[in-house]
């Protein structure tokens, strides 16, 4: 229901009515006042009684473990104007380090162009130095296992494969073409995996995307009590300091899953004897590893929090 059709109901307008022995305008200018006022703290009441409702029975009891705050985006690491910044003065090097720290890769600067439309748009002939054509290509395959969405277009409508072809550059439109395909299926290598999930617990906010590539990667195998190479922290201590509570939290509850789901299957292949093809043991399985990707994923959407309004 929007706000404005909420002003005009007969309830809100009889709570307008002022008592017999006061001003009647004065009351009323009073209490029109005070709800301009109030207005929004009545709109995140009523989104959080919706967060509470939505989701307090799968990651939390409802008993106030999880507030309206615990679902609020942290600001971005880096913002556009501090990546493009070094992006215009060539300094490719930084602006793939700032990606490799958790740059939201989906972020747009002028134009709706992605940072992908951005390397796009650069010569990366051979006439070219090698050192700025090898480090734009590495940013995109930082964009590709941050889980970039490459669909994404700009304000001519055009995707970053768009922009490759338009310019020429057709060995980097067949690589983001391939990182694409690749990015919800699993690495070659096993410590690949690892990587590309610390890649996604770095970010602040992970989009729908990246977050699905992230449930991925937890069922094909991934350890959060790991870290990577560079960094001295676990995956699971990357998405406690740079995410909100409640992803987080379903995040660990993901990977719990994962770990319990792969326990089950080798119970029933090894020790039973039984084969995985059971189908009662893999519907099971299946609905609860849907229902928590989805709160997972879900989480990456908070304008879906209060629809309706």
């Amino acid at each position: 229901m929007k706000l404005s059709a909420l002003v005009f109901t007969p309830l809100v307008l009889a709570s307008f009515i002022p008592p017999r022995n006061l001003n009647r305008n004065k009351a009323i200018s009073d209490s029109a006042s005070a709800f301009r006022n109030n207005k929004l703290s009545f709109v995140d009441t009523v989104k959080r009684e919706r967060v509470k409702q939505f989701y307090s029975d799968e990651i939390g009891s409802g008993d106030g473990t999880y507030n309206y705050t615990h679902f609020v985006q942290k600001p971005e690491k880096y913002t556009a104007d501090e990546i493009f910044f070094n992006f215009q003065r060539h300094d490719l090097k930084a602006t793939l380090n700032m990606y490799k720290d958790g740059a939201n890769p989906d972020l747009k600067f002028k134009d709706e162009d992605t940072m992908a439309h951005l390397i796009a748009y650069k010569p990366l002939g051979p006439d070219q130095k090698r050192e700025d054509v090898n480090d734009s290509i590495e940013i995109i395959r930082q964009l590709g296992k941050s889980g970039h969405d490459f669909s994404i277009k700009n304000s001519k409508g055009q995707t970053s494969v768009d922009v490759a072809r338009e310019r020429g550059n057709d060995e980097l439109a067949t690589l983001i073409e391939k990182l694409d395909a690749q990015q919800m299926k699993l690495p070659r290598k096993f410590s690949d995996i690892n990587d590309r999930l610390h890649s996604i617990a770095a970010q602040r906010n992970p989009s729908v995307k990246a977050r699905k590539i992230a449930a991925n990667l937890l069922k094909a195998g991934a350890n959060i009590d790991e870290g990577v190479p560079g960094s001295k922290n676990t995956i699971m201590d990357e998405a406690i300091s740079n995410w909100n509570k409640a992803s987080s939290d379903t995040f660990q509850k993901l990977a719990e899953n994962a770990k319990n789901n792969a326990l089950k299957s080798t119970e029933n292949i090894v020790y039973l004897g039984q084969n995985t093809s059971n189908k009662e043991l893999i519907d099971e399985m299946t609905s609860s590893w849907e229902k928590d990707t989805k709160y997972f994923s879900d989480l990456g959407k908070p304008q879906s929090i209060g629809r309706g309004l």
